[in-house]
């Protein structure tokens, strides 16, 4: 498989968001925002915008917002059932990313459901962890700190 990690542009929101996984799809609607609301904002939110191209179409896209000059940045992700042709490749490509992150801000905290094990697995593949407070219902804080 080929692939390449692009600057995410307003093409690959568009072109992800009616091919999430079914993960990505079911921690979207729990958040209580629409598919177009959620990948919007995270994109617009963001100063680090990156997608995934597999074999020629979007299979992921991530980021990371919060304030600039701030400690703490928000990471996030979206995939589609493509990332799942390059799983080495991809674990990789976050290690870097979240790397390149952890640069700009020396923590980064988010929020992932709780059902979605897959997710959780690849959090945790990355180094982050996971807590077990819910701060909102079906949700389980992550984090890493440089």
């Amino acid at each position: 498989m080929r692939y390449q990690i692009v600057e995410c542009e307003p093409k690959h929101v568009v072109s992800i968001s009616s091919r999430l996984r079914p993960g990505d799809l079911a921690e979207v609607r729990a958040s209580g925002l629409s598919v177009r609301s959620a990948l919007w904002r995270s994109y617009r939110g963001s100063h680090l915008r990156y997608a995934g191209i597999i074999d020629g179409v979007v299979g992921a896209i991530w980021g990371c917002g919060g304030t600039i000059l701030a400690d703490i940045g928000i990471p996030w992700l979206l995939t589609s059932l493509d990332v799942e042709k390059i799983p080495m490749a991809f674990v990789r490509e976050g290690r870097r990313h979240v790397q390149q992150m952890l640069d700009v801000h020396p923590v980064l905290v988010n929020m992932v459901a709780k059902d979605y094990k897959q997710a959780i697995g690849f959090l945790r593949l990355l180094g982050f962890q996971i807590g077990s407070d819910e701060v909102m219902p079906g949700f389980l804080p992550f984090r890493m700190e440089k």
